[in-house]
């Protein structure tokens, strides 16, 4: 998984808990569903983020200014 994956992730997640925010505004059932799986996204997609982050050789050398 690249790196542009991980923030596309990160994006379609917060589409699904927006798109869950508007269901729940209309108090529909399956609101608890898109919210759940949102988060779940973006958490995944995060996650991933920084491991990426941690372990790309060019970041190391940032940080050892």
């Amino acid at each position: 998984m690249k790196i542009k994956h991980t923030l596309i992730a990160i994006v379609l997640g917060n589409l699904i808990v927006f798109i869950g925010a508007l269901i729940k505004i209309t108090h529909s059932s399956s609101s608890s569903l898109f919210l759940s799986t949102g988060l779940a996204i973006i958490i995944g997609g995060g996650l991933a983020f920084l491991y990426k982050l941690s372990t790309h050789p060019k970041v190391k050398e940032f940080l050892n200014f």
